[in-house]
């Protein structure tokens, strides 16, 4: 770069008609710089898009109606009470520790290995369950909608929603 403007300085003093020389040189640095201004400045990082979704306990998956990209990064907080039968005193989206599916056999649950009565999430009509609980970050690897649940064995005792804010990050 300062050869460049050493060269141009000299041309512009010395050669009849430099100032034309010393202009086409002083142009051809400043297209250098702006070359390498763009690629020296960082891409700015993916705005996630935010949604809040209601889960109904009585129903055994919930449309999101939230389409996720394979790769993009979703993250999910819940909060909020749901009943399961009439005598339950609630539960978070945690559901109830120590409990699985699996462990109960009075019922069959969505997900036999995960927690009882937890939020639970599945990609894709097909997509096998996986837990939420209050929060979780995951990326995502195969496309589809976004479906939530309460990982229950019998909906149609169950009443009250979570919340779930949904953060769903473009992947760079």
């Amino acid at each position: 770069m300062k050869a460049l403007t050493r060269i141009a300085t000299l041309a512009a003093r010395a050669i009849p008609g430099g100032r034309v020389l010393a202009l086409l040189l002083a142009a051809m640095m400043a297209g250098l710089l702006v070359a390498v201004a763009k690629d020296a400045i960082a891409r700015p990082a993916p705005v996630p898009t935010n949604y809040t979704v209601p889960v109904y306990a009585q129903y055994q998956w919930n449309n999101t109606g939230i389409t996720l990209q394979s790769g993009t990064v979703v993250t999910v907080t819940a909060s909020g009470t749901v009943y399961i039968a009439g005598s339950d005193p609630g539960k978070t989206p945690d559901g109830e520790a120590g409990c699985y599916g699996k462990d109960d056999p009075a019922y069959t649950y969505t997900a036999e290995d995960l927690t009882c009565y937890a939020l639970i999430a599945k990609i894709g009509e097909s997509g096998k369950p996986f837990e939420i609980g209050s929060s979780v970050t995951f990326r995502v690897r195969r496309a589809g909608t976004l479906y939530l649940s309460t990982n229950d064995g019998y909906y149609p005792d169950n009443s009250g929603f979570w919340v779930a804010q949904v953060s769903v990050t473009s992947k760079r």
